[in-house]
């Protein structure tokens, strides 16, 4: 396993990457690189290394954190354990910049109309926002709702409005 820190305009990043360098989890922390390091200890092995480089995906979370439109279709994610949360995992990346889908829509995307709060479930258990952008994904109403990464809805917030998305 290797991992690597960023500092980025919305937060610090903590990237963490399986034995075949596929993206295994993405997490944001306020203060410190250190507490970014804390906050994906738990999935760090006794032997994962440090990158000494910033990879592609770092520079290209650099340049989303500053406002920039990012093309994140390209990187390696690490499988999730079933064929539905990888098949809402499809259909959340194909909701693009700067657009907004509902947990509903997102079920009947992937051939379970009903599988709304199953899907919720799905996003919330999200191990890589940004990349899987789980923040452009909204209640019926399209209200925000259920977003715990970073400092939550307060980030989800910011993170759609850097995208202009308009509701």
């Amino acid at each position: 396993m290797s991992f690597e820190v960023v500092k980025t305009e919305l937060k610090w990043i903590a990237l963490v990457y399986d034995q075949q360098g596929a993206l295994l989890r993405l997490s944001f922390y306020n203060d410190s690189k250190k507490g970014a390091l804390k906050a994906v200890g738990e999935f760090l092995e006794a032997d994962s290394v440090e990158r000494k480089k910033p990879s592609m995906l770092a520079r290209k979370l650099t340049k989303y954190a500053a406002g920039n439109h990012v093309d994140f279709s390209g990187i390696s994610l690490s499988p999730l354990k079933t064929v539905f949360q990888e098949n809402v995992r499809k259909a959340c990346m194909a909701v693009g910049y700067g657009e907004t889908a509902t947990y509903g829509e997102l079920a009947e995307n992937v051939g379970s109309p009903r599988a709304a709060r199953a899907v919720g479930l799905c996003m919330r258990n999200n191990p890589i926002p940004i990349v899987v952008p789980c923040h452009r994904i909204v209640g019926s109403t399209g209200r925000l709702i259920g977003f715990s990464a970073g400092s939550g809805l307060s980030l989800k917030e910011q993170m759609l409005k850097m995208e202009s998305v308009n509701r």
